[in-house]
């Protein structure tokens, strides 16, 4: 998985924005472990600030299950440039989930790993921190929070 995208996209805000500038990354499997964690290396070389990252059972390992029985494929620490660093995980069938070291981990209850970005606690969460370190004038209030609507997936597949 390669974070280059993300990297030039948050590079370019960041020459235009810069201290005004508060980043997230939000990621789930891959997306959380490879992905995410690849950008906030990439980050810190750049010198930049990322105020929240919010996973969800990041992974590291292959998908055939080769790393599924070691946990030392799953060991990961909260950057020393993250300001707040919230990590979801689930206890469901042959995906247990994986704290991050430094991080909130909140272990959720009744989901699986593909349920978790969809899971009311999981949302709920999110929200909590985001509108906690978002300035007032930005959003003034919860509801000013765009909802995401994960009732068809199909539209975000090529």
């Amino acid at each position: 998985m390669d974070s280059s995208s993300a990297h030039e996209c948050v590079q370019a805000f960041y020459r235009v924005h810069q201290s005004e500038s508060k980043i997230s990354v939000l990621g789930h499997s891959f997306g959380a472990g490879i992905a995410t964690f690849s950008l906030l290396e990439k980050l810190a070389t750049d010198s930049i600030m990322v105020e929240n990252v919010i996973t969800m059972d990041p992974r590291n390992g292959s998908n055939d299950g080769r790393y599924l029985a070691t946990r030392e494929q799953f060991q990961f620490e909260k950057p020393g440039h993250v300001a707040h660093f919230l990590n979801f995980r689930q206890r469901g069938g042959g995906l247990p989930g994986y704290s991050v070291t430094g991080a909130e981990n909140i272990r959720v209850q009744g989901t699986t790993h593909v349920g978790l970005p969809r899971n009311e606690e999981v949302l709920a969460g999110a929200r909590r921190l985001l509108l906690q370190t978002t300035p007032s004038e930005v959003v003034t209030r919860e509801e000013d929070v765009p909802q995401p609507d994960f009732a068809d997936v199909s539209q975000l597949r090529e």
